[in-house]
């Protein structure tokens, strides 16, 4: 049995020995799930960039420090 439980996700496969093959995904997401996934993407995005300013700053405090 390949694939249990994807069905429900709309992709299709077949089995081929011990491995699965996925043909296609067969549904898209509709405009409500595409508009959280960007919201969610838009704010990972956000935040790794303050995150990263951050962390250099920090670092840059400590080699000050040690030096």
């Amino acid at each position: 049995m390949c694939g249990a439980g994807l069905e429900a996700l709309g992709t299709r496969g077949y089995s081929r020995g011990r491995s699965c093959i996925f043909l296609e995904a067969t549904n898209m997401a509709d405009d409500v799930n595409i508009k959280g996934h960007v919201a969610t993407y838009s704010s990972m995005i956000a935040m790794l960039k303050w995150g990263g300013l951050a962390v250099f700053i920090i670092a840059a405090l400590v080699v000050w420090l040690i030096s």
